[in-house]
């Protein structure tokens, strides 16, 4: 459980949950941490060093300007325990602390402080060590004058409350609000009970005046002095069903019966004032139960009370404060079959009719999956144990939320909190929400996450006008799967919507997720040309807004930036018979792969060649390669033949015709001249022709 409370100062706000807790500046700033509460005692050495610290209470002294933490602290097999407190010696929350620690011979659970002008006060269910047996309840108060000073001992005194029924206790120290307060008031301790042992469910609210004296601390007092009927309630057995919740078939423990921290106290011109609240099952759900109780003239009283169960929801685990205006700011958590547990606030004005809650339900912030804290003891999930609703030191009119809510994971203890600030004197703030820009994706990428912004909003709702799914769609930044469809399609519609605080109000905004796909490149079949021709090539590329041809081979291309570029097939292309040419297609904006594609361009002698063999014709040429000079021989039954060198384009660049001698032809040719590359020498008689290459380097 994160057990999260918190309070304002002037100029922050600080929350603890179990094991840490932060500072934020008034505007929402994170200043400091989240850091183990721990640390405050860091120069505080002792036996309490190594054990488990649970059950943090952060509170701002508004008397005295200073801020002050209670914790306890047990070990593993919760035979020692001890409370923890630490007082700033200065306003500033970040600044030096008056630390100190106290022993428990029993286990101090559930530990609740209070701040009052004669002294700080904590509460406590007493239990046997290891977690055994309920043994009563106690109440505390430690000498603050002597904590504000920095004493190094500060004195304790306390009272046990004994009741036989473990079901009934938690009792709660009032809690001061305001700056007017009568000299040498009592504080007041309040508590559920039962006084009918023939009907143990018949309850009241039971209430306690603690007077310390400092000076002789055994002349210190502790009475109970009201006993406020609350009516028959229906029976629960450990801590009831719990409350149901979406997927996830183990109800949430709702903490029932026993009243919710803070028991808050006020002075108004005519009278003082409590008000506090607890959770109550009606046999088919849980509900809030609230109080103010009033006290103008000798003794307390039941000013008002009401049932707060607006429909079949399940509420619980509520936190109640009253402002100096007489507004009281209720805030709780509620779920059902279909409801995931959310934090949800109701209210009502001073003026307003007494017993009810007139402001209709906000939800402060929507729960984003089933609570995943489960308890094989209870054979539920634990949940929060209490919330804290605090009131501004600067206006005494706002209020200051938090609470827990589950986050989009389903992992064991899946819990997030939110802060709240809450005016119930103004108008709602207008709601606001942006999608985020217009955004370019790849194919490749398979999840998008949202850059939405919202103002003054409590819920997140993203959908898609395509087929793809979100993992998460309820938060500003929502993971979104793009589906086949919307690769198909080349875009989606991503749309928010943002629901405010007043009921019905939402803002709603969209933006265009577009889908580049991955570029695709075809060169074209492969063909055939006569070394002779240049080559028309047939590129085809898709999802690319660049390309270009490449080869190995020697030829060119007119602009390798066309796909219907021209390609002229170089010596060494011809000479191999054959060059395989590329075309790439570069990626679209987002994508990173690139395609390319190969055709192989066959390139054959010059067509006007013909390549007539023949056994009455023999032709040889040495060297073959060569560079100068080439010898030439041939025999021919005739007397006359022709000898012609053709180059590559079919062009004759010599031209002679000689008699053999015995049927030989011995000729030497200088072809020093002649550009690199590949030629024909061809012999032809009057009946047969043939043909030899000759490469010139």
């Amino acid at each position: 459980m994160a057990d999260p409370n918190g309070d304002v100062s002037p100029d922050h706000y600080i929350q603890s949950v179990n094991s840490s807790f932060a500072v934020w500046d008034k505007n929402g700033n994170i200043v400091y941490g989240p850091v183990d509460y721990k640390s405050l005692w860091e120069g505080f050495p002792g036996p309490w060093t190594n054990l488990i610290w649970c059950d943090p209470i952060f509170k701002y002294d508004r008397l005295a300007d200073r801020w002050v933490i209670s914790t306890m602290a047990l070990n593993n097999s919760w035979t020692v325990f001890y409370t923890m407190v630490a007082v700033s010696e200065s306003p500033d929350p970040l600044g030096a602390y008056n630390c100190y620690g106290f022993e428990f011979d029993n286990m101090n659970d559930y530990p609740k402080l209070s701040i009052w002008p004669n002294g700080y006060y904590i509460t406590y269910n007493i239990f046997e060590p290891g977690g055994g047996d309920f043994f009563h309840s106690l109440v505390t108060v430690i000498d603050r004058e002597a904590m504000l000073a920095g004493v190094p001992v500060a004195t304790v005194i306390e009272f046990e409350i004994f009741d036989s029924d473990s079901d009934l206790f938690f009792p709660l120290p009032a809690d001061f609000y305001g700056t007017e307060i009568p000299a040498e008031l009592p504080c007041y301790i309040t508590n559920v009970n039962n006084h009918d042992p023939g009907n143990p469910w018949n309850l009241s609210l039971d209430i306690y005046a603690f007077e310390p004296d400092w000076d002789t601390p055994a002349n210190s007092t502790f009475e109970q002095i009201s006993q406020l009927g609350i009516g028959e309630v229906e029976p629960l057995i450990n801590y009831g069903p719990g409350a149901p919740q979406p997927n996830n078939p183990n109800n949430v423990i709702t903490i029932p019966v026993y009243l919710m921290y803070p028991l808050s106290y006020r002075v108004f011109e005519n009278y003082e004032t409590m008000v506090c609240s607890h959770t109550l099952w009606d046999g088919d759900i849980h509900y809030i139960k609230w109080y103010e109780i009033r006290k103008d003239d000798m003794d307390w009283y039941m000013y008002q009370t009401g049932n707060y169960a607006p429909d079949n929801t399940h509420r619980y685990q509520p936190s109640i404060n009253i402002n100096s205006r007489g507004d009281i700011a209720l805030g709780y958590t509620a779920s059902d079959e279909t409801t995931f547990p959310s934090v949800r606030m109701t209210g009502r004005r001073a003026d307003d009719p007494l017993g009810e809650m007139t402001f209709q339900e906000i939800e402060l912030f929507t729960g984003l999956n089933y609570i995943n804290t489960y308890d094989s003891y209870y054979g539920a999930n634990r949940w929060g144990d209490y919330a804290s609703m605090m009131v501004d030191p600067v206006d005494d009119t706002t209020f200051w939320f938090t609470n827990m809510y589950p986050t989009a994971e389903t992992n064991l203890g899946n819990w997030g909190t939110r802060i709240f600030k809450i005016n119930l004197t103004e108008e709602f703030e207008t709601v606001t929400a942006y999608a985020g820009a217009d955004t370019v994706i790849c194919e490749d990428d398979y999840i998008f996450t949202t850059q939405g912004d919202a103002l003054n909003y409590n819920s997140i709702l993203w959908t898609s006008n395509g087929d793809g799914v979100f993992l998460t769609n309820n938060s500003l930044n929502s993971k979104y799967i793009r589906g086949n469809g919307d690769i198909e399609n080349g875009e989606v519609m991503l749309t928010i919507q943002a629901g405010g605080y007043e009921p019905g109000s939402a803002a709603i905004d969209s933006m265009m997720l577009y889908i580049n796909k991955n570029p695709e490149a075809y060169a074209g079949p492969n063909d055939t040309i006569f070394s002779n021709e240049s080559y028309t090539l047939q590129g085809e590329v898709e999802f690319s807004t660049e390309h270009e041809w490449t080869t190995i081979g020697d030829g060119t291309f007119n602009d390798p930036f066309l796909l219907d570029a021209i390609y002229t097939p170089g010596a060494d292309d011809i000479s191999a018979g054959e060059v395989e040419l590329t075309l790439t297609a570069y990626p679209m904006q987002a994508c990173q792969d690139i395609d390319d594609d190969d055709m192989t361009l066959t390139i054959e002698l010059y067509s006007g060649l013909e390549f007539v063999e023949s056994d009455e014709l023999q032709l040889k040429i040495s060297p073959n390669p060569a560079t100068g000079t080439v010898n030439i021989t041939g025999s021919s039954p005739e007397g006359d033949i022709t000898l012609q060198v053709i180059n590559s384009t079919g062009k004759i660049i010599f031209n002679g015709i000689f008699k053999t001698e015995g049927n030989q032809l011995n000729r030497q040719l200088d072809i020093t001249y002649l550009k690199n590359g590949i030629y024909y020498v061809r012999l032809t008689s009057s009946s047969a022709a043939t043909t030899i290459k000759l490469i010139k380097l």
